[in-house]
């Protein structure tokens, strides 16, 4: 659960933050990872 909610944190975090397409683009197959 707390895993889950650090997960969702750091992504509205990028959200807000306008990095998520750079993140996504950087590391796809790490981000997958984090989003399962």
């Amino acid at each position: 659960m707390a895993e889950t909610q650090h997960v969702l944190a750091m992504r509205m975090r990028s959200l807000r933050l306008g990095h998520i397409e750079e993140f996504d683009t950087s590391n796809p197959k790490e981000w997958n990872s984090y989003a399962s």
